[in-house]
């Protein structure tokens, strides 16, 4: 079995990498580079060629089977959406309905039907490829880990995941075979000293700071779902009603009745903050009924509204029915995202409104006490680090011998 990683290594982000046999050829993820753009902003195909990766010459030059794609977030996926003839692609059925939806916001076509469909621990198989699907803790929903065999090898890729949000850690271990040949694994959290903090400690934070706040707002995206859960839990105990813009309701009744959203929660409302026709204003509030509020209504709320950087112009309307001096913006982003323009000019626009800035994160990816609780697991022969820029944590770790640098690598 060997092992390419086209894109990925000494980098946050952009995943792209190759399992092949003699006989088969399948790719792992299809991912954007990392960039902290506006969430539902726009990407061109020549700004990814432009970063020196041709996803769809790779395509025309090798008979790839199959594409899987072990969640939603762009620097997994976004290469899918400026490539053509693609081969069959397989992922989450979730994970699909989300990615189709926020595309197909930003005017993008999604030119794709998956060829099927993850559940979790129940494998895939193409040519002499067996891909095993786990189910795994990420920011995003519906993610997954993959257990890949061919040739009497097995080798896991962990694509993201965490142990300290709402799913169970120690089932995912129990998962996970034993005595792996080798694992592909992300290390955004490498070297990083300390403990991810829970969700459920967020949400006790989240609410202490808006017990006593004139009005609150996070600073989040908007698919992180464990995120909308905890920032609703925290709103459900100070008595504030939860305000999601169109884009975030579009992803949270996706997801189904048991994750906060505007169509079955009675303290959950959806708002636009951009100007729509009346078409668009159809298309995307039908069946809200009086779950959809104006400024003037929110205005007189007790709320906590979640935003992106791209909301200047409606918070300085709703300062305008209302002061918001006095309000608290929680901060729940990776904290390097403040060193971007339009991250930074949003938080010194609301520091402007009088608002305090308060940061309230936690990572979605695996800390240090949790990467080495999974390589004990699996106890894998080679270690390949990918989605990291911080190898030397695995080598120092685990050896020269045992952690792969090479691009391309046989098992």
């Amino acid at each position: 079995m060997k092992i390419t990683v086209h894109r990925g290594m000494d980098q946050i982000g952009g995943n792209v990498i190759e399992i092949s046999t003699d006989k088969t050829k399948i790719l792992l993820d299809a991912g954007l580079e990392l960039n902290p753009i506006e969430e539902t902003e726009v990407i061109k195909t020549e700004d990814v060629v432009e970063n020196g990766f041709d996803f769809d010459k790779l395509l025309r030059e090798n008979d790839f089977s199959a594409i899987f794609i072990s969640h939603y977030h762009a620097d997994h996926v976004g290469l899918l959406s400026l490539a053509k003839n693609l081969p069959p692609v397989y992922m989450g059925k979730l994970a699909y309905d989300i990615f189709k939806a926020t595309e197909e916001y930003k005017n993008n076509i999604v030119n794709f039907v998956p060829a099927g469909y993850f559940y979790d621990s129940k494998p895939i198989i193409v040519g002499d490829i067996r891909v095993t699907p786990v189910f795994a803790d990420h920011s995003a929903c519906d993610a997954y880990s993959f257990i890949v065999e061919a040739e009497n090898k097995t080798v896991v890729y962990t694509g993201d995941f965490r142990g300290n949000g709402r799913k169970n850690f120690s089932s995912y271990l129990n998962k996970m075979p034993q005595n792996v040949d080798a694992v592909i694994c992300e290390g955004t959290n490498a070297g990083k000293d300390g403990v991810n903090a829970k969700e459920a400690e967020l949400e006790n934070k989240m609410a202490d700071v808006m017990e006593n706040a004139n009005q609150v707002f996070v600073l989040m995206s908007a698919l992180n779902i464990d995120r909308v859960v905890t920032v609703y839990k925290a709103a459900n105990k100070v008595k504030r009603i939860m305000l999601q813009d169109v884009y975030m309701s579009l992803v949270t009744n996706l997801c189904g009745n048991n994750i906060p959203n505007p169509c079955t929660f009675n303290n959950v409302y959806a708002f636009t903050s951009k100007g729509m026709d009346e078409e668009e204003y159809s298309k995307y509030f039908a069946g809200y009924g009086n779950k959809k509020m104006g400024e003037k209504q929110i205005a007189d709320k007790k709320f906590v509204m979640c935003v992106r950087s791209s909301f200047k112009n409606y918070l300085q309307k709703l300062n305008s029915i209302k002061p918001l001096s006095g309000s608290v913006l929680i901060y729940s982003m990776w904290d390097g995202y403040k060193n971007q323009k339009t991250i930074k000019a949003f938080l010194d626009f609301a520091q402007s409104l009088g608002m305090k800035i308060v940061d309230i994160h936690t990572s979605g990816h695996a800390d240090c006490n949790d990467l080495e609780r999974f390589l004990e697991k699996i106890n894998p022969q080679y270690i390949i680090p990918v989605h990291t820029v911080n190898t030397e944590w695995f080598v120092e770790k685990y050896g020269t011998e045992k952690v792969v640098r090479d691009k391309i690598f046989i098992v």
